[in-house]
């Protein structure tokens, strides 16, 4: 079933699972009788560009009784009304939360990766940071340094940054870390949201 938006809609299945044992009587059950009544469970996920996207809507143990046997009546009725108007608001949720990371706007790229990728990367710049940290540290420990009087050995150049240019290229460092620390920050919000989405074992891609 459709489920319409701005630009389009977003393909929609409902998924359905039972026990075929709770649907051999019909009957109101006994009160001394331990059975369940017949139940089912519903699910709803979306498909997007041909990938399923299950954002884990769904609804346990809803009693069969008074529920319609037509699947497009049973759309509008609860519990299926309910999962999708669920299934829109969580997907509004995210593209909320994708947008404040910056992954969600018209120069944005999306990109599929593990939670073992995101957490590998998150380290990687980890990495990147202490070494710009340490380049700006010598830069600075350069600039204080006094200047070499010594004479080149014959056929050479002694080529050394001022004091001024060793500062000059501490602060071009101190741009670029600040860089990565912004990425690294927003690669952390994200590698929050995917180990969530994995239920924190890091199996869902």
């Amino acid at each position: 079933m459709p489920l319409p938006f701005v630009n389009g809609s977003i393909s929609l299945r409902v998924n359905v699972e039972y026990d075929p044992q709770d649907f051999t009587s019909g009957a109101p059950l006994d009160p001394h009788n331990t059975r369940r009544p017949a139940v089912v469970d519903f699910a709803v996920v979306g498909q997007i560009g041909g990938h399923t996207v299950d954002l884990g809507v769904s609804r346990p143990d809803v009693p069969v009784s008074g529920l319609p046997a037509d699947l497009d009546a049973l759309a509008g009725t609860e519990p299926v009304a309910g999962l999708i108007a669920e299934y829109r608001d969580r997907l509004a949720d995210l593209t909320v939360g994708l947008a404040r990371l910056g992954m969600a706007t018209g120069d944005g790229v999306a990109l599929a990766l593990s939670v073992e990728d995101l957490e590998f990367l998150r380290h990687r710049l980890t990495l990147t940071e202490h070494r710009w940290r340490e380049a700006i540290d010598g830069a600075e420990a350069a600039a204080q340094q006094p200047r070499r009087d010594e004479p080149p050995p014959a056929g050479f150049l002694n080529i050394e940054p001022t004091p001024g240019g060793y500062r000059a290229a501490a602060r071009i460092f101190g741009s670029e870390l600040e860089r990565v620390e912004q990425f690294g920050t927003r690669l952390a919000r994200l590698c929050d949201l995917a180990r969530d989405a994995a239920g924190h074992d890091g199996a869902t891609r």
